[in-house]
């Protein structure tokens, strides 16, 4: 549904991802680069540019009072000028943004680009994105594991299993980022299939085929975008841990560990503030990353400075962009409807705490799954941030972090949804489980109802 009514292009940065496909497929190459040309050409090729134009297309993006042509003769002169490109015209687009990227998601998307080369622009955009369908499975798959070597465990555990899956699969910026070109998605299924496995490890052992997939998944999440990089980090650990309840440890050994781990955890710090602060690595830059992570989550103290990026925090992120903003960022739900789903965000958080209290013997007894997944958390968002005030520094206007840079998440959304359920009474664990599934899924077909507002109403 979402393929259907998402009209082409209008995803996040879909048109820089379509001609990045577009590139490799029409010139056998691969424009994986970090530094624009010196001599800038036009960014997309000739073809997208007239399909864009004729199909109002480009009228669209970010502009919420356009619509597009909906007429059959417009529809035959779109066809007619696009049958008059000369050869080559799918060939000529120049540097985009996503030509930063790995190129793994890129590659994948040329197979179907290339089994329909010969069908019509719209046809081949259509079916890249089709071929999203296999990393929604995937994702959906990962977490319901992983939801299982967590939940299981719990009174109830095959129920609650089943509200963290459900809440993952109609989630709208996911369905809404599955129906876009854009590797997020695949990033997103890697996320869940390494947490799966090194959480399997560390609770059920290390066997040589979990090891290899592991590693390999890494590698996967390497190449499809740089936000995979923080996995590796989650592998280590879990491999590191395995290791090191295999034998049997002195006094000295667990001190030797200690300070192997303190000095990872400075040595990840250090490397943070470098990247953040653009190796400029000084006490009152080092002040100004604290004091940004500090005003995104938390209130401003009175001896801060003011925010790089004012009004942009935890709240436009966790909640307005993962939860209420699709398209091009430019549709959204309303004012009021954010802030309910604001203040139902802060009763799950706060039920959420509740379960881990009230199951806390339980997550004693599994603290090195817990190690991992913190891990797994803060190095996440620690990247995030980092990348996020490096761009702050030179363009102040663009606050870098969305909701969908959350999606690699989002087993943990799932989950700590379940977890706030958990504790409940048995009878009132059930209605509000229901409850919250339905709410969920009310709130997937509104997102739906506001795009066919926003494109065809």
């Amino acid at each position: 549904m979402w393929c259907v009514v998402l009209p082409p292009l209008q995803g996040p940065d879909e048109i820089s991802h379509f001609s990045y496909v577009q590139k490799i497929a029409e010139t056998g190459s691969i424009p994986w680069t970090s530094s624009e040309p010196s001599r800038p050409t036009s960014a997309y090729s000739e073809e997208v540019s007239v399909a864009g134009l004729c199909s109002g297309i480009t009228a669209l993006e970010q502009n919420p009072s356009a619509r597009a042509p909906a007429s059959s003769v417009d529809e035959q002169a779109c066809y007619a000028a696009l049958n008059r490109l000369p050869a080559g015209a799918a060939s000529d687009g120049g540097y985009t943004s996503a030509d930063k990227n790995p190129p793994l998601y890129y590659l994948y998307e040329t197979v179907p680009y290339l089994l329909f080369h010969h069908s019509t622009f719209f046809t081949r955009s259509f079916v890249m994105r089709l071929a999203n369908i296999p990393f929604v499975l995937a994702l959906v798959v990962f977490v319901w594991l992983l939801a299982g070597e967590l939940l299981l465990g719990l009174p109830r555990g095959p129920a609650l299993r089943a509200v963290a899956t459900a809440a993952v699969v109609v989630n709208p910026q996911l369905t809404m980022l599955s129906a876009t070109i854009n590797p997020d998605i695949l990033l997103a299924a890697e996320w869940a299939a390494g947490l799966w496995l090194a959480v399997t490890i560390v609770r059920r052992g290390l066997t040589p085929v979990r090891a290899a997939w592991l590693v390999g998944v890494c590698v996967l999440a390497g190449f499809t975008q740089g936000r995979g990089l923080p996995l590796v980090a989650v592998a280590v650990l879990a491999l590191a841990m395995v290791a090191w309840r295999a034998r049997p440890r002195s006094r000295r050994q667990g001190a030797a560990a200690a300070a192997v781990v303190l000095a990872a955890v400075a040595a990840a710090v250090y490397l943070v503030l470098r990247y953040a602060l653009r190796s400029d690595v000084t006490v009152s830059r080092t002040e100004g990353f604290l004091s940004y992570l500090w005003q995104f989550y938390l209130p401003r103290l009175g001896f801060m400075s003011p925010p790089i990026h004012p009004g942009y925090g935890v709240r436009q992120v966790f909640i307005d962009r993962f939860l209420g903003t699709f398209a091009q960022l430019e549709v959204s739900f309303s004012a009021s409807t954010l802030s309910f789903l604001s203040r139902a965000a802060e009763v799950v958080a706060a039920m959420a705490l509740v379960g881990l209290v009230w199951h806390r013997r339980r997550l004693r007894r599994a603290w090195p799954v817990a190690a991992v997944l913190a891990v797994a958390a803060l190095g996440y968002l620690a990247l995030l941030h980092a990348v996020a005030f490096s761009s702050l520094l030179t363009n102040s206007a663009d606050p870098v972090i969305t909701g969908r840079y959350l999606l690699p998440l989002l087993a943990f959304y799932g989950v700590g949804i379940a977890l706030a359920l958990s504790w409940l009474p048995r009878r009132l664990c059930a209605v509000l489980s229901g409850a919250t599934v339905a709410g969920l899924s009310v709130l997937q077909l509104s997102a739906l109802a506001i795009l066919l507002e926003r494109f065809y109403g």
